[in-house]
């Protein structure tokens, strides 16, 4: 069972507001960006962020919505469930850089183009 803060949040809710905070960045979206679409202050975002205020599904909802993505991302299991690799990736996925050259190297119409790119990363890496 998990432990319940004396605010009435849980670890659930850190891992929650993880992923929306993931999901934002993935966005390119600012926090204030996502609490005008929220109609709350980027202050309330923050905390949905750190897990310290926990998310209503109908807020759920709205913050899917407003991030473009299906509610049942937010809800499947992570963190304790997830291989090391699964939250290697995530957390290089909230660094902004990491986010820049993703979208890019997806947007390479070629795939020997890619391939030469990812050799070309690994090469660099390795030395």
């Amino acid at each position: 069972m998990p432990t319940i803060t004396k605010r009435g949040t849980s670890g659930a809710d850190v891992q929650l507001g993880q992923k929306i905070r993931t999901r934002r960045q993935l966005a390119m979206m600012s926090q204030s960006d996502l609490a005008k679409k929220l109609g709350v202050s980027f202050q309330q975002v923050q905390k949905y962020e750190k897990g310290t205020n926990r998310v209503s599904m109908t807020r759920l909802q709205v913050i899917a919505d407003a991030l473009k993505e299906d509610i049942t991302y937010f809800l499947r299991p992570s963190a304790g469930e997830q291989t090391t690799v699964a939250l290697d990736m995530q957390a290089a996925m909230v660094n902004r850089d990491v986010i820049r050259l993703v979208k890019a190297f997806t947007t390479l119409p070629d795939n020997a183009v890619r391939m030469h790119f990812v050799r070309l990363i690994e090469n660099v890496v390795s030395h």
